[in-house]
């Protein structure tokens, strides 16, 4: 068993850049007994595929990242001692909690037990053990549990040959529709399978990938957001008195914080969001030329989601930048008071002063707010993929959302905002902020 995982692991080690590895921990087998106690505690008995599994090792973990071609991919597996099969603590005094589920199963969910913690955003593959058969279950954010259509013996094997790549277990549910996932549709992930799996397991994905896009109606990636920001900085180098301060370009987001993201509002963002932060996950972008500057900040979107505490709030009130950054007074008269509080930052600049930020309407329509100085917000006329093109083609000019509060007239200081992009960007047609 171990050997299978050594050539996995050599394998992502010449086929990723950046590779890191934890390693592969194996646990030493504990003794018949914990096994006996187990069956004990849950009145049934393990199948002959675990009794034997656990008789050659009592779990195991390995956790692994890399990049091929600049797209990063993760893998984790954490198969538990079954000793503890049956405890649902999961860390932090934190027991795992099935009261947010969208669908009750037609059984007790009592019987359920941890069986593989696959990631630390709330991802587990659970057991049920059966008075005819055992069950394997993928939970998913709190709220989806879907039965695998796989036996123990499979999945174990099939755990190796993913290596734990993040969320494989996605084409082995019984109903794809059941689990809102981006990740596979990404033409990079597709030659990963390619390399990573044999030829009957990659037509396995390659199939489920086609069916996902079939079923939803979901484009591939067709507009380069990395190769147009890293052509306009090239044209911007050009001026002899450009200056470059800062330049951070973020890889792509992981497949569940896209996925944990979209769960936690229960809905789909927009296809052209997701087209951002599948190719770039956060940016700082600073220059100056002639005293004029610019700077474009987008948030990772874990940021987006509160931060640290995303993972454990779904709640965006409780978070620290909804208090920190989105706030617009105190006076519930405001117009813009309920609106401020239920925006999400995108772009934070000026000294964390001014921001924009997005929202679903009481419509379910996405809007994209303005706000400068922490006040005076302004809802923006334009679609989210008409922002993220024209800020990449104003390359975060200083205040140029100001157009959408006074057109020709807005003001950057004691300066025209048309000045500064005629002087920066002569070849920009007004006509392009409509």
């Amino acid at each position: 068993m171990n050997n299978r995982k050594k050539i996995k692991e050599k394998l992502l080690k010449n086929l990723l850049t950046d590779f890191d590895s934890m390693g592969i921990s194996i646990i030493p087998p504990d003794s018949k007994v914990a096994v006996k106690k187990l069956e004990k505690r849950i009145l049934g008995s393990l199948n002959e595929t675990l009794k034997e599994f656990y008789s050659q090792c009592d779990g195991y973990m390995l956790n692994w990242q890399g990049k091929l071609d600049g797209f990063k991919i993760k893998g984790q597996t954490s198969i538990r001692p079954v000793s503890i099969l049956d405890n649902l603590s999961i860390g932090n005094n934190k027991v795992l909690s099935f009261s947010n589920l969208e669908h009750a199963p037609n059984f007790s969910i009592d019987s359920l037990m941890i069986f593989d913690i696959i990631d630390n955003l709330g991802n587990y593959v659970l057991l049920r053990i059966d008075v005819d058969n055992s069950s394997l279950y993928l939970y998913t954010y709190g709220k989806k549990l879907n039965k695998m259509d796989l036996t123990i013996a499979e999945y174990l094997l099939k755990a190796e040959d993913y290596f734990g790549t993040e969320l494989w277990q996605q084409f082995y549910i019984e109903k794809a529709d059941n689990i809102s996932n981006y990740y596979c549709i990404y033409k990079n992930n597709i030659t990963f399978y390619q390399h990573l799996l044999e030829p009957n397991e990659f037509k396995h994905v390659k199939d489920s990938v086609k069916n996902i896009l079939e079923k939803f109606n979901i484009s591939n990636i067709n507009f380069n957001y990395k190769n147009a920001i890293n052509d306009k900085l090239e044209a911007l180098k050009k001026q002899s008195t450009f200056y470059l301060s800062e330049f951070n370009l973020g890889t792509n987001v992981s497949a569940n914080s896209l996925m944990k993201a979209q769960e936690s509002i229960c809905q789909a963002l927009p296809q052209p969001m997701i087209d951002f932060y599948a190719q770039i996950n956060g940016l700082e972008i600073e220059w100056e030329i002639n005293n004029i500057s610019g700077n474009l900040n987008y948030l990772c979107l874990e940021e987006i989601y509160g931060g640290n505490e995303w993972y454990n709030e779904n709640d965006w009130n409780k978070t620290n930048y909804h208090n920190a950054i989105i706030w617009i007074g105190e006076d519930p008269n405001d117009e813009f008071y309920q609106i401020s509080r239920e925006l999400r930052p995108l772009e934070i600049f000026s000294g964390d002063s001014s921001y924009v930020g997005f929202r679903f309407s009481d419509a379910n329509i996405f809007e994209i707010y303005y706000a400068f100085n922490r006040d005076e917000l302004i809802k923006l006329p334009i679609s989210i993929e008409k922002y993220l093109h024209l800020n990449i083609r104003l390359f975060g000019l200083e205040g140029w959302q100001e157009y959408y509060r006074s057109g020709k007239h807005a003001k950057i200081g004691e300066d025209y905002l048309i000045d500064h992009i005629n002087t920066i960007f002569p070849d920009f047609k007004i006509e392009e902020f409509h």
